[in-house]
């Protein structure tokens, strides 16, 4: 599944199903930077991340995390 990546001015990547609107959440995240787009399975994510996405409609991206989403990046700018 495509996600796109957006990086928080503290830093933390948040990571957003690229086929589905904009969670309106997102925006008490503060001012946003694209950081790419990722292709990643829900089965290889973390329970935390993958349970945040299912109920926030995005997650932040955590260091057990980390590794997956940078191995799967399709722009690497993050």
């Amino acid at each position: 599944m495509r996600f796109d990546l957006f990086r928080r001015t503290d830093l933390h990547v948040l990571i957003v199903p690229s086929a589905l609107p904009r969670p309106e959440a997102l925006a008490s995240e503060g001012p946003l930077l694209a950081a790419g787009k990722a292709c990643v399975e829900f089965e290889q994510m973390s329970h935390g991340l993958a349970q945040a996405i299912a109920i926030r409609g995005y997650g932040v991206v955590d260091p057990i995390d980390e590794a997956l989403i940078r191995d799967s990046l399709l722009d690497p700018t993050v």
